[in-house]
This record gives structure tokens, C-alpha cells and sequence, in this order.
């Protein structure tokens, strides 16, 4: 029985997009990165992850669930790269950690 689903977690910070494409037992499939550009960053996260769906397309695998992490602007093109290629997208999982509480800061030194 081949399984045709597949986990997609993108990792975006200010510096690159990373795409990993594991199946339900945690095997990588698939994988890209690029760093970022400033003139074309949107461009080369949307290629990476046509690439990828390119790639999944080819092993048979049409659905996935995405789980992205970071604040970086290649998020949504390479979500959006993933579902004009024709992989059906059942979930996106948004895991960016946000801080509750912060740091505390540091005392004012006592002037003399």
C-alpha cells in the first residue's frame, strides 16, 4: 500500500526558507533551502517549494499538512507555491514561538 501524505514543516527567518517534506514515520522525502535575497526573496522561496511539490508529485504524494514556524516573508509563497502545484493541503499548523513574558531587565546602577 503506498501512502500518499506527507508532513511539510517550513522553517522562515529573516535569512532564508527551509522546506523538509517528511512521511508518517519521519523519513525526509524531500528537502530545500535557499537563503534569503533582498531583490528576489519571495521569487526564490516560491521556486524552492515548486520544486519540492514537483518532487512529491513525482512519488505519488498529493495531500499535506503544513507546519510552519518563524516570521520570515517566505511563509506564504511557499505555501502558496505548494497549492498552485496540486498538492491538497489539509492543515496548516502555525508554530512561531512567542514570548509570554520576556526577559527582565537589568537594574539601574545606584549613582554615589
Amino acid at each position: 500500500m503506498k501512502n500518499n501524505y506527507c508532513i511539510i514543516r517550513i522553517s522562515a527567518n529573516f535569512h532564508q526558507t527551509t522546506l523538509v517534506a517528511i512521511d508518517t514515520l519521519n523519513n525526509m522525502i524531500a528537502c530545500g533551502f535557499k537563503p534569503w535575497d533582498y531583490k528576489t526573496g519571495f521569487e526564490l522561496s516560491y521556486n524552492v517549494s515548486r520544486e519540492i511539490a514537483i518532487k512529491l508529485k513525482k512519488l505519488g504524494i498529493d495531500t499535506a499538512d503544513i507546519v510552519v514556524k518563524g516570521t520570515g516573508l517566505g511563509r506564504e509563497p511557499a505555501i502558496r507555491a505548494l497549492m498552485d502545484n496540486g498538492i491538497v493541503i489539509n492543515m496548516i499548523k502555525d508554530k512561531t514561538p512567542v514570548p509570554h513574558n520576556g526577559v527582565v531587565p537589568v537594574k539601574k546602577l545606584r549613582k554615589k
